[in-house]
């Protein structure tokens, strides 16, 4: 899968839950639900995830089930959801 600077498909979304193999079910904001991986620059700075945290994915137009955990979103969790 190419997550590379030329896909600028970049969505927030907040973390549902942590299932096994370092793997994260995310709801985004269009509602729609993928599992995602942190990518290695997250993982250097120690990103430490929980459920309700709001997250920045990197979608693939491969796969747009699965995305890329690219950094942590600014501002609360989404209220629409009831994680917060």
């Amino acid at each position: 899968m190419s997550y590379g600077s030329e896909s600028k498909n970049r969505i927030e979304g907040t973390v549902l839950e942590a299932v096994p193999n370092a793997l994260f079910r995310v709801r985004l904001v269009d509602g729609r639900s993928v599992l995602a991986h942190i990518s290695d620059e997250a993982k250097v700075g120690t990103v430490r995830l929980v459920p309700g945290d709001r997250v920045v994915l990197a979608l693939t137009a491969y796969d747009l089930s699965r995305a890329r955990i690219v950094g942590r979103a600014e501002g609360r969790p989404h209220e629409s959801i009831g994680l917060g």
